[in-house]
C-alpha cells in the first residue's frame, strides 16, 4: 500500500511540474488572429504531414474556436488584429499570387501580417476534432483534439510551433492522467472544453 501511494504521488507531481515556455513576445507587439485552419494542401502547412483524414469541423464549433482564441488573446495588454482583417488579407495575398509562383506557407503568412500591420500572426491549425458522445458523467465516445498553434513573425518569419493532442481518459485507463482527472473533477469534457484547455495552454508556452 505504501509504494502504492508512493507512486501515486510521483505521478502527480509528475502531472504538476511545470512545462517549458518560449520567451514572451513584447507586449505592445500587435497580434493577428487567423480563424481556425483545416489544412488541405501540403503548401499551407508549418510543420508535419496533412491528416490522414479529412477534417471535418462544423460551422459552430469553428466560430466557438475562434472565440476561445480572442478570448484567451483578450487577457493579454496587446493589441489584437481580428480574424475578419486577417481573412481579408489572406484573400488579398492569395489573389497577388500568380500561377507560376510556389505559395510558401511561412512567407504567405508573413504577407497577410504585413497586410495587416501586425507583428506577428497566431495560425491555429485543427488536425483532428471529435467530439463526445454521452455526457459530463459517462460517455460512449470521449472527445478527442489534435490541435497547433503557430506564432509566425512577420519581420523575421520565425515561427514557434504548440501542439496538442488528447484523448480523454478515464483514471483506471491512464493513472499518470490523474492531475487532470482532479482537476475536471471526473468530468468527460467536450472537444470545445479540450480546445479551451489546449488554447489557455499553448498561449503559456508561446509565450503570449
Amino acid at each position: 500500500m505504501k509504494k502504492i501511494l508512493v507512486l501515486l504521488g510521483m505521478i502527480l507531481l509528475a502531472a504538476c511540474a511545470p512545462r517549458v515556455t518560449m520567451p514572451p513576445m513584447p507586449e505592445t507587439a500587435r497580434m493577428a488572429v487567423a480563424a481556425p485552419v483545416l489544412p488541405q494542401a501540403d503548401w499551407e502547412l508549418l510543420a508535419g504531414v496533412l491528416p490522414q483524414e479529412k477534417v471535418v469541423l462544423r460551422a459552430e464549433d469553428r466560430a466557438a474556436l475562434t472565440q476561445i482564441l480572442l478570448d484567451e488573446a483578450a487577457k493579454r495588454p496587446r493589441p489584437v488584429i481580428a480574424p475578419q482583417v486577417v481573412a481579408g488579407c489572406a484573400e488579398q495575398v492569395l489573389a497577388q499570387t500568380t500561377e507560376g509562383r510556389r505559395l510558401d506557407a511561412v512567407r504567405y503568412w508573413q504577407e497577410v501580417g504585413r497586410c495587416a500591420e501586425a507583428d506577428f500572426v497566431l495560425v491555429p491549425f485543427v488536425l483532428f476534432w471529435e467530439d463526445r458522445i454521452g455526457g459530463e458523467w459517462g460517455v460512449e465516445r470521449p472527445a478527442h483534439v489534435i490541435l497547433d498553434l503557430y506564432v509566425v513573425e512577420t519581420a523575421s518569419g520565425a515561427v514557434r510551433r504548440f501542439h496538442y493532442e488528447e484523448e480523454q481518459r478515464g483514471l483506471v485507463e491512464n493513472l499518470f492522467l490523474a492531475g487532470k482527472f482532479a482537476r475536471r473533477q471526473g468530468r468527460w469534457l467536450s472537444a470545445g472544453e479540450l480546445a479551451r484547455e489546449a488554447v489557455a495552454q499553448g498561449f503559456r508556452e508561446l509565450g503570449l
